[in-house]
């Protein structure tokens, strides 16, 4: 299964680069910054979470709430250029503008 899913991450991009673009060619350069990111990342959380444990329920939550509150805009800084951070932004604002409109409708 494992190394059916390594297959499909590497296949799935060269496919769809090459319907898009014409070239099978996977473009890598833009992807180390993400990948370099999420290991970073992932990395950090690993080792706190070796370090750092929570004496209740209640502060786990709250500590999830400040972890997203807080990495959410670190991971858009170091994961994306400024250009696909851009994209990530409107589209989420885009999101929220028709969630609101249609939670307003509903209401």
């Amino acid at each position: 299964l494992l190394a059916g899913r390594a297959i499909q991450s590497i296949g799935y991009p060269m496919l769809a680069n090459a319907s898009l673009n014409g070239s099978r060619a996977v473009p890598w350069t833009p992807l180390v910054r993400p990948t370099v990111a999420t290991i970073v990342l992932l990395g950090a959380a690993a080792v706190a979470g070796e370090r750092i444990l929570a004496p209740s329920w209640l502060t786990c939550a709250a500590a999830v709430v400040v972890s997203a509150a807080l990495l959410l805009p670190l991971t858009l800084v170091i994961g994306l250029g400024s250009s696909d951070r851009a994209r990530v932004v409107a589209r989420t604002r885009e999101i929220w503008r028709v969630a609101r409109r249609g939670a307003l409708q509903r209401g």
